[in-house]
């Protein structure tokens, strides 16, 4: 009995000293959630496509790690205001990070997208966004040519491991 409970001491013991000295490595993940100060705005004529003007993030915050790398994004771009009787749809947001390029990102629900497209990518620096939409004309007004949409700053959300 005694020699039983020994061994089995030994045995939790031993396997107690395992565990402690296996290496293991650990990735910290995080997030960082910036939004800039322009709008973006873009106006269409009807049944056509087109691009709203560039705006930037500045990721330089020293929170960030230099070695932090993408793992997610998330983009949100809210309506601000509508002029004219076309409806303007995002179709796509082209995001560009500072060193490894840029990715064009579906929309996955209303004014906004979450990819993992750039999975990899360097998290500091200056990314740029700008968004692709249509144009469709409503046939209400067919002279009228233009419809434009300005949307409130937009966030990007950018989650990462380093």
């Amino acid at each position: 009995m005694r020699k039983t409970r020994f061994s089995g001491l030994l045995s939790f013991f031993l396997a107690i000293v395992l565990v402690l000295s296996m290496s293991t490595t650990a990735f910290a993940a995080s997030s960082s959630k910036y939004k800039t100060s322009s709008k973006m705005t873009i106006s269409l004529a009807g049944d056509t496509s087109g691009s709203s003007n560039t705006v930037t993030f500045n990721f330089n915050d020293y929170s960030i790690p230099n070695n932090a790398t993408v793992t997610k994004v998330v983009i949100n771009t809210p309506l601000s205001k509508h002029n004219g009787v076309n409806a303007i749809v995002i179709d796509s947001y082209h995001l560009t990070s500072p060193y490894d390029g840029g990715w064009t990102i579906p929309v996955t629900s209303g004014n906004s997208a979450t990819s993992y497209y750039p999975a990899g990518a360097t998290v500091k620096g200056t990314w740029s966004l700008y968004l692709n939409a249509s144009c469709y004309d409503s046939g209400i007004y067919p002279y009228v040519t233009y419809s434009s949409s300005e949307y409130y700053p937009p966030k990007l959300t950018i989650y990462y491991e380093y």
